[in-house]
C-alpha cells in the first residue's frame, strides 16, 4: 500500500509539472487530462484491494445464506453473547434458538436458551427473567446435563 501511495504521489507531481509547463491556451485541456489520469490511477487498484480484503475476512461463522436466516443467526448469537457476558458464563455452554422470529421487529415469540456444561449450574430463573425483560421475546431456559 505504501508503494501505491508513493506512486500516486509521484504521478500527481509529474502531472502537475506537466500542467505548469503546458502552454496557456492548453491549460484547460491539460487540467482535464490530468484529472482523468489521476482518477484512473486511483481507481484502478480498487477491485484488487476489495478481493484482497475479502480474502482476509472470515465469514465461516455464518452457516446460513438467506438474509433472514442471517438475521436470525445474528439475533441468536447476540443473545447468547449477552447471556455469557451478563452472567459470566462460557459462551460455548450456551445455545439459543429464536422461535417465531420477525426480522422487521427483531423479536421472537420465544427464545429457547439451552445451558450445558458449567453454565447448567447458573441461576436459570434469573436468566429467563433478564432475557425476557429485554422485550425481545419470552425466554425459556432448558438445562442440559
Amino acid at each position: 500500500m505504501g508503494k501505491y501511495l508513493l506512486s500516486i504521489t509521484a504521478l500527481a507531481v509529474a502531472l502537475d509539472l506537466l500542467e505548469v509547463l503546458s502552454a496557456e491556451k492548453y491549460k484547460a485541456i491539460t487540467r482535464g487530462a490530468v484529472s482523468v489520469i489521476l482518477t484512473v490511477a486511483i481507481i484502478t487498484p480498487i477491485p484488487s484491494l476489495v478481493e484482497e480484503i475479502k480474502g482476509k475476512l472470515d465469514f465461516s461463522y455464518v452457516e446460513k445464506s438467506d438474509g433472514e436466516d442471517m438475521c436470525i443467526a445474528s439475533f441468536e448469537e447476540g443473545i447468547a453473547q449477552y447471556i455469557a457476558a451478563e452472567f459470566n458464563l462460557s459462551r460455548e455452554c450456551i445455545s439459543v434458538e429464536a422461535v417465531g422470529f420477525d426480522a422487521q421487529t427483531m423479536r421472537a415469540e420465544r427464545i429457547l436458551i439451552t445451558l450445558s456444561g458449567s453454565a447448567a449450574m447458573a441461576n436459570y430463573k434469573r436468566i429467563e427473567k433478564t432475557v425476557s425483560e429485554l422485550n425481545l421475546g419470552e425466554a425459556v431456559v432448558k438445562i442440559e446435563i
